[in-house]
């Protein structure tokens, strides 16, 4: 974790893991830092990784090398402005097909990593729209209210904070079972309802 305040939580969680029997594929060596607000599976094969605010390129260097051993061969570096924490402030998947993107934030050029190397670099939005998946755009307000940050808890089925209206409508309209919880003081803290999950095992 970048802050040192919260660094500990990750030995915690380490332990929790481990008594679930889920393996260790790496673990990140300061002064490297990798937060999982930056993690996101584009597919089974792409991993985006935000990079910016706590996620750091020592961070990037150390997930090409030691997650390339795990089993990562596609690696997409998404640089962030220094407004956005996470990428999940920006963006999520909410189905092989569909995402909830705020394109400001993702302005700036990204960088395709397979097994090690560079291959590209690309614009995050145009590369999402080439492999086939549609967009739900959401506005600066709409960010500042945590739209992006929802959790997809099956394809086209997300859970995310109530008060985004149109964001929801266009989600129904792209048949997404959308589940509304209370967020107006969580919002207060910047985080939202992916931030408050791990999970462990998806089909």
């Amino acid at each position: 974790m970048k802050n040192p305040v919260r660094r500990n939580e990750t030995g915690i969680v380490e332990a929790a893991l481990r008594k679930l029997a889920v393996p260790l594929l790496m673990k990140t060596i300061a002064p490297a830092t990798i937060e999982g607000g930056d993690l996101i599976f584009l597919d089974d094969d792409t991993l985006l990784l935000g990079v910016g605010n706590r996620t750091n390129q020592t961070g990037l260097r150390e997930l090409l090398t030691r997650g390339t051993r795990s089993g990562l061969h596609r690696l997409l570096a998404v640089p962030l402005p220094s407004s956005v924490i996470h990428l999940d402030g920006t963006m999520m998947i909410v189905d092989r097909d569909l995402a909830v993107v705020h394109k400001q934030s993702l302005r700036r050029t990204s960088s395709l990593f397979e097994n090690r190397r560079l291959k590209k670099r690309l614009k995050l939005v145009q590369f999402l729209s080439a492999n086939g998946m549609r967009v739900v755009e959401v506005t600066d307000y709409e960010r500042q209210r945590r739209a992006t940050n929802v959790i997809a808890i099956a394809p086209r089925k997300a859970i995310g904070y109530a008060g985004n209206a149109r964001v929801k409508r266009a989600l129904l309209e792209n048949g997404v079972d959308f589940i509304e919880i209370e967020g107006a003081e969580l919002i207060r803290g910047y985080g939202g309802p992916r931030c408050m999950t791990l999970p462990i095992l998806r089909d």
